[in-house]
């Protein structure tokens, strides 16, 4: 590859970038605004927990500055011929670092380890309870539904992974100041080679980060073929179709060709990503790292600094740029959760319900039903233009034996939907008692009717749950 090549593919990969950025000064803000809403809900779970988590990476960037410090102090502490010197330095730092390394481990593995079991069942608890006041028209827009079914996927993880990241950004910050502060009081003129070696490595992560995110995208649409592919080899639903029809060998096929199709994707983007990774590390090595090398080597040699600095100084720097690395990766790391998995917890959250939240002190108390009545009820389904009932109004008193007989689509099964108020009508009233039913507590109303519907499920639980169904009886 000649200069010519590399400066185009630079240039290339640096406008793409630059567009990039300008296209998603909006996911920024999102960003910011899903952290915020991740963090309100860890906070409520676990105060505690969060406070352990912010008091951690004080105590982990304590540590890795001191072991960055360690061998210029004891290589000063040598270069005074003073052995005594030496062994002073070297008891009270071991004996510093093991103190907070012993309570750095203590809140991480050990509290904060056990309180993250008790948070994530707060979390999915939490996330269920908003999912269960979803109205079930929800159910039946699919864009919707899709959404809800990612959203409890990820219910008890994703909150602690915004927490990880946003913890890795705030520790990686307070390392990269606490250099810089020591590096400048050294060295001022080395702040030139850092400032370049912090641009690099923006870029270079940057676009690492982009070849990483394009890859998951495109991948995404060969993983849903291959995973439903593989569940028709299992479900028991197909089972019978995939004997009697002998599908072995068509789904293999299929199967193979998504295989093919993910391992060319990854071998055209592996090859992208390499190449640009080659052309960075050329230049840190070739010209950044000798650039630091001679610097601090002449300013040593001149006496400005001495051997424990120059030792310092050079791993510092590098230090920088790794922490720079991590900031870079964890902000991409916080936008891609906002993006493709705190979006689907944000519409569950913030969904306001049309029926099940209808629990208010203000609502009526019902414990027996004496007259059922329709009174001009005109219905359509949310998203439908066919009106299911039209104009329906008829009475149904107490101790009366009532059949709805029909075809298929008639509205039968809508009517009791309807009375059971998991819908609201478009047009008219349902009374019970003479009194319209969105005047009643809801669950206090669904608990007047017993009710089978067609297409009724058993739950995978014991005979006993599946009659009792939450509910508490004796003998």
């Amino acid at each position: 590859m000649n200069k010519g090549d590399t400066f185009n593919i630079l240039k290339r990969e640096f406008i793409e970038f630059m567009v990039r950025k300008m296209k998603n000064r909006h996911s920024l803000k999102q960003t910011y605004l899903d952290t915020k809403l991740m963090l309100k809900y860890l906070w409520q779970g676990d105060k505690v927990y969060v406070i352990l988590r912010f008091i951690s990476i004080f105590l982990d960037a304590t540590l890795t500055l001191l072991r960055s410090l360690y061998l210029k102090w004891i290589i000063d502490a040598i270069s005074t011929n003073n052995l005594i010197n030496v062994v002073k330095i070297v008891i009270i730092l071991n004996l510093t670092i093991w103190i907070i390394d012993m309570i750095y481990t203590k809140i991480t593995n050990i509290n904060t380890a056990r309180k993250e079991y008790k948070l994530k069942n707060y979390l999915q608890r939490l996330f269920i309870k908003k999912a269960m006041l979803q109205d079930l028209e929800c159910y039946e827009n699919e864009v919707f539904y899709d959404t809800y079914t990612k959203a409890i996927r990820v219910a008890d993880s994703k909150a602690i992974h915004i927490l990880n990241h946003l913890m890795t950004v705030i520790q990686s910050i307070i390392s990269s100041l606490a250099y810089l502060a020591i590096i400048f009081t050294f060295s001022p003129t080395i702040m030139i080679i850092i400032i370049v070696m912090v641009i690099i490595t923006f870029y270079d992560q940057n676009v690492s980060n982009r070849y990483s995110h394009e890859l998951y995208e495109a991948e995404q649409s060969i993983n849903r073929k291959a995973e439903y592919i593989k569940r028709l080899s299992h479900y028991k639903a197909f089972a019978k179709e995939v004997r009697l029809n002998n599908l072995s060998s068509f789904l293999l096929d299929k199967i193979n060709s998504s295989f093919k199709e993910r391992y060319k994707l990854f071998k055209e983007s592996n090859l992208k990503y390499w190449r640009f990774k080659n052309i960075i590390f050329s230049i840190n090595l070739f010209f950044i790292t000798p650039a630091l090398i001679l610097h601090i080597a002449y300013q040593t040699i001149k006496g400005a600094l001495t051997l424990g600095e120059f030792t310092f100084l050079y791993s510092s720097c590098f230090s920088i740029s790794s922490s720079l690395a991590d900031i870079i990766r964890s902000f991409d790391n916080l936008n891609f959760e906002s993006e493709y998995f705190v979006s689907y917890l944000r519409v569950i959250l913030e969904y306001k319900p049309k029926i099940e939240n209808d629990l208010s002190d203000d609502k009526l108390h019902i414990d027996k039903i004496n007259q059922i009545e329709f009174r001009n009820v005109t219905f359509k389904y949310p998203g439908h233009k066919q009106i299911v009932l039209d104009d329906l109004s008829f009475t149904i008193k107490q101790n009366e034996k009532v059949a709805l007989v029909g075809k298929n689509g008639a509205g039968k099964s809508t009517i009791i939907k309807l009375l059971m108020r998991l819908y609201d009508v478009s047009q008219g009233e349902v009374l019970i008692n003479n009194i319209d039913i969105k005047k009643y507590n809801i669950k206090e109303l669904r608990k007047c009717y017993s009710s089978v519907m067609q297409d009724y499920n058993i739950f995978a639980f014991s005979i006993k749950d599946n009659l009792c169904l939450g509910q508490r009886y004796s003998g």
